[in-house]
């Protein structure tokens, strides 16, 4: 069947003895039997045996791009993969993409045409092998939560959070993330694990280190990663620990780890020719507009970058920044064009401790000057500490730092100009809790009245902080 084709002789669930379902985890291999799962009708005729040579899918996320489902999956071998997607209140109609060919590192990216908002839906990848043949083995189903319409009122809450340890225990984002049906999507804003400094195994410092690494992260069964991949989108923009380099910059992130990453994240570009320097994106999600940023692909480098290189001068002859010309240039474009009363900036670095002065001022010396309208919120990480700023009094721009998710080390929190709260510190003068941050937003009523519910969820389910703006 081609995109958007229906199969409607039978139900998802009803061709479920026909089929097995590819393991979600990296070391799962094939679990006999569906569960839940089941495939199109069309398939549905095919044996119900697959041999050692089927291709499963091992790993699949899913973003939203322009109202349609944009998924990136990957196989365990080479193989040709599909996407399904289907409304839950009717399981009988199921949209497919055609099959494609994956790529490398068996990966694929898929997008199904058909527009979302408005209903709840299930998805999940087909593989097959590379020639064709073979029994299509069907990957996890995941669930898409309730998606509104562009401009329209709407309540929903959406997660956000950076710095995970990968072997350690994440008790705050098992917290903030408990109830997922009550999150339309989460933000993952940067050091998705430590691959550049891990020890125990010591991580290879290529591609294929780097995306094994990853892999397990998000897809391996049963991690608290995997669980929010099956229940929502993910965002997610590297930082500068997934990016191979500790401090780095556009000198010295390196092109294995930003590819890897890619290939498994939707919505994020590979290195080459002709594709963007930086990983920023937006998107809409009823009356509120979302911005990504990358606060380091094109960013300038830090004078403690891991390579040693002494930073050259700075692109713009002025400051450090960590957006870079284009980005930045792209990030008023968009806010200018923006009539949603509710717009959230997602930035991998803090605003008022990790920005230069400068850029900082000259950011929101625009925003005044350009009259930008409605309220901006920018959620941001990197540093492992927890606060609450407003950076100017006349303006309604807030920044709802929130982090580390669970890295036993925190950071200094000197207090600065406009922070309204902060974690305490301990007697060294670093922050004390982890955190992850849980956002509920409300338009339910007139622009003006829109307002965003802000939660810091600590390590024993209760909120560090709480404030509504």
């Amino acid at each position: 069947m081609g995109d958007n084709e229906i199969a409607t002789s039978a139900s998802v669930d009803d061709s479920r003895r026909r089929f097995v379902l590819g393991g979600a985890g990296v070391v799962g291999g094939l679990l006999a039997g569906v569960g839940t799962a089941g495939v199109t009708a069309a398939a549905a005729s095919a044996q119900a045996e697959t041999s050692d040579t089927d291709p499963v899918v091992i790993c699949s996320i899913c973003t939203l791009l322009d109202d349609k489902i944009l998924v990136r999956t990957q196989t365990s071998d080479a193989a040709q993969v599909r996407l399904e997607l289907w409304k839950t209140s009717e399981p009988r109609k199921v949209f497919t993409s055609p099959w494609k060919p994956t790529g490398r590192g068996n990966t694929a990216e898929l997008v199904n045409g058909r527009q979302i908002n408005g209903f709840k839906w299930k998805w999940r990848v087909l593989a097959r092998r590379a020639d064709g043949t073979g029994v299509p083995v069907a990957g996890q189903t995941h669930i898409m939560p309730l998606v509104p319409y562009a401009r329209q009122r709407a309540n929903y809450q959406f997660g956000f959070g950076s710095c995970y340890r990968k072997k350690s225990p994440a008790p705050s984002f098992v917290a903030a993330t408990r109830w997922r049906e009550q999150l339309n999507f989460f933000a993952f804003l940067g050091d998705m694990g430590y691959p550049d400094v891990e020890s125990n195994p010591v991580i290879s410092q290529d591609y294929d280190g780097y995306s094994t690494y990853f892999r397990e992260m998000i897809a391996s069964a049963g991690t608290e990663l995997s669980r929010v991949a099956e229940n929502m989108p993910l965002y997610a923009v590297q930082d500068d620990h997934d990016l191979g380099c500790d401090d780095s910059g556009r000198l010295t992130v390196k092109d294995f780890a930003i590819d890897s990453f890619a290939d498994l994240m939707p919505g994020v570009p590979p290195t080459g020719q002709g594709q963007p320097k930086t990983a920023h994106r937006h998107w809409q999600l009823g009356k509120v507009h979302y911005f990504m940023l990358d606060n380091r692909r094109d960013a300038d480098e830090l004078p403690n970058n891991c390579e040693g290189i002494v930073p050259p001068p700075p692109q713009n002859g002025v400051y450090h920044s960590v957006l870079g010309e284009r980005q930045r240039t792209w990030l008023k474009n968009r806010l200018r064009a923006s009539r949603l009363p509710l717009k959230v900036i997602f930035a991998p670095r803090t605003l008022t401790w990790y920005w230069s002065a400068e850029e900082r001022d000259e950011l929101l010396d625009w925003i005044r000057d350009e009259g930008i309208n409605g309220k901006i919120l920018i959620c941001s990480g990197d540093k492992h500490a927890s606060a609450l700023a407003r950076p100017r009094e006349d303006l309604n721009v807030w920044e709802m730092l929130c982090g580390p998710i669970n890295v036993p080390l925190k950071h200094l929190l000197p207090r600065k100009n406009g922070v309204i709260w902060q974690d305490e510190v301990d007697a060294d003068g670093r922050a004390i809790h982890n955190a992850t941050g849980v956002v509920k937003v409300d338009t339910s009523g007139l622009p003006q009245d829109s307002t965003f519910h802000l939660r810091w969820v600590t390590d024993d389910g209760s909120d560090l902080y709480s404030a509504t703006i």
